[in-house]
């Protein structure tokens, strides 16, 4: 369990992108981390979303910097009179994820912590296609927050953390990122386990023709003990820990479905899981989860 002392928020200029700031000033102040703020130059947007558009004259490039530069500085400002917090600010050259992941490794960042939006016509949905580049690749967590055209006064309370595991150490690999996190903040946990009904087949025709009782309830069994075993690591910690093991179509749904009760301020999870396939964005479910969760999301990608 990693102790956080450095976490990065990524900015693109918009205010969207800012509102991970009040929630990444809360972590760090709890934690005694050192806040970073990065910016990617890139050429000016209009010659940004074609690779064929014209050379930039050399001024006009030079002058769009400058303004990326005066924006950093005025942002640290900013932050340092309204959060009393010093920032290092960093303007970085070049492939958007590529640079970051790069400073990310120079800087030994613990976290990172950013929105979950697009930046002109590249947006996906509303997931940037930022986050989700970072999402495969990024080497450490990722706290994605999804932003609102209203953003809150205060900081994001993350009191109650959803973790949603698969029997695989794959999922579990999300423990160890949760814990320094919960540590931050004294949270409470809920480990979830959720499984597909198993289907009672008819032995003529081969076709299901309801549920399985007995089997359904023996894989119930055994999904318990083994959150059972896990939140004995968290009960070490001093954590309060709660276990919830459910039936439902689809891990994903099920994962969802709790969240849907507002009960949780955060769900962690690792993006990929017990079926060992790694999708070309992240793993199924937690692709389903980042894109459909109103509340934060902590991933781990599959290279950390």
């Amino acid at each position: 369990m990693k102790a956080l002392r450095s976490i990065l928020v990524p900015l693109d200029g918009s205010p969207f992108a800012e509102q991970a700031l009040p929630l990444a000033c809360d972590l760090v102040r709890r934690a005694g981390a050192t806040l970073r703020v990065a910016m990617v130059h890139q050429v000016m947007p209009m010659y940004a979303a074609s690779p064929e558009a014209p050379q930039l004259d050399p001024a006009l490039e030079e002058e769009w910097r400058r303004r990326e530069q005066t924006y950093l500085d005025d942002l640290v400002a900013r932050v340092k009179k309204e959060a009393n917090l010093d920032v290092c600010a960093a303007l970085l050259t070049g492939y958007v994820p590529g640079a970051l992941e790069d400073y990310v490794e120079a800087t030994s960042t613990d976290l990172v912590i950013m929105t979950t939006h697009g930046r002109g016509p590249l947006s996906r949905f509303w997931l940037g296609s930022v986050a989700d580049k970072l999402m495969r690749t990024l080497p450490i967590p990722i706290l994605m927050i999804r932003p609102s055209e209203k953003p809150a006064p205060t900081p994001v309370s993350l009191n109650r953390i959803l973790i949603p595991l698969d029997r695989s150490a794959f999922s579990e690999a999300i423990l160890g990122p949760a814990l320094a996190l919960g540590k931050v903040i004294q949270a409470r946990f809920t480990l979830l386990h959720v499984f597909d009904p198993v289907p009672m087949v008819d032995p003529s025709f081969g076709l299901p023709v309801g549920v399985d009782v007995e089997l359904n309830e023996e894989t119930r069994r055994q999904s318990e003990a083994y959150l059972d075993a896990v939140a004995d690591r968290f009960k070490k910690e001093g954590f309060e820990v709660e276990c919830l093991v459910g039936a439902t179509k689809g891990a994903a749904q099920g994962v969802l479905d709790q969240l849907a009760g507002g009960n949780y301020d955060l769900v962690a999870l690792a993006t990929h899981g017990a079926s060992g396939v790694r999708r070309a964005v992240v793993g199924s479910v937690a692709d389903k989860v980042v894109r459909a969760a109103a509340c934060p999301v902590l991933v781990l990608p599959p290279g950390a």
